[in-house]
């Protein structure tokens, strides 16, 4: 949980820089029909690997940046967890 301002500020920064990655995968969605972003596609490639791989951690009950609410919100746009 944030202690102070500087926290709070980082945790907002991170929380709307992961809402512009989920809004760049809609519009890649739009543009490809599907959600499959390869590596080599840039900063969203590794956003989308790094994505599986907190999922991956999630489920053998590592803690991860990843929350509830947005695998929720990835899988409610098609998210493949797995390749």
């Amino acid at each position: 949980k944030p202690n102070n301002m500087n926290d709070t500020r980082v945790v907002r920064q991170f929380s709307e820089k992961w809402d512009k990655n989920v809004e760049d995968l809609k519009a890649y969605k739009e543009l490809h029909g599907h959600l499959n972003v390869p590596q080599k596609e840039g900063a969203l490639g590794r956003w989308v690997n790094n994505q599986r791989q907190f999922y991956s951690k999630r489920v053998k009950g590592e803690k991860t940046s990843l929350t509830e609410e947005r695998v929720k919100a990835l899988e409610e746009l098609g998210f493949v967890w797995t390749l």
